[in-house]
């Protein structure tokens, strides 16, 4: 269960090292939005940008009225009825942070139908007003936690292979010498290189 652990913890420090290094250059930008029986809708952004995570829950409700706003880039795609995906050079006000870390409250809006076209462009759209906040976080934070648990299995895994070299139980560190039966005889752990050889 640890192997596993640590494997799948290794694919996601791999992945989130690579979101990284990408976000200098290009941003993903996944966006869930769902209408409310009352009309109003409820938005989750998620975003990657210079090296940090943003993650932006919002709410829109009133009046839907005529706007001119930025379209977006043709990277931009409709994943399934709620979700949206983008991957291109995206420029944001970023809030000023502290440690990588920062709150921001703004407005943003819902537009139908979605402002597609080129960069710099802009669209006329009916939109809904609403209110979000952004949380920032840096994504080295996340390549630290999840470097944690494979850092740890090739520790145990190194200090197992030192403590048998040594002729010692690797769970218990019992000195094995003159031990031939391949099993501690302190705590019964299978040992098969333990000999009088050590």
């Amino acid at each position: 269960m640890r192997r596993v652990a640590s494997a799948l913890s290794l694919l996601l420090l791999l992945a989130t090292a690579f979101v990284w290094l990408r976000s200098y250059g290009h941003s993903i930008w996944l966006v869930y939005r769902a209408p409310e029986p009352d009309g109003s809708q409820r938005q989750l952004s998620i975003e990657t940008w210079r090296g940090s995570l943003l993650i932006s829950p919002g709410f829109a409700k009133g009046e839907i009225t005529e706007q001119r706003v930025p379209a977006f880039s043709e990277g931009y795609r409709q994943l399934t009825p709620h979700w949206r995906y983008m991957w291109g050079v995206i420029r944001y006000q970023s809030p000023r942070t502290r440690l990588g870390f920062a709150r921001d409250e703004h407005s943003f809006f819902v537009a139908d139908p979605e402002p597609v076209g080129k960069y710099a462009t802009f669209v006329n759209v009916h939109a809904q007003q609403g209110k979000s906040t952004t949380y920032v976080m840096p994504l080295p934070i996340f390549c630290v936690l999840f470097a944690v648990l494979p850092s740890l299995s090739v520790w145990i895994a190194l200090r197992r292979a030192r403590r048998i070299r040594r002729g010692r139980c690797p769970r218990c560190c019992y000195d094995l010498t003159g031990n031939t039966s391949g099993t501690c005889s302190e705590c019964g752990t299978h040992v098969p290189h333990a000999s009088s050889s050590f």
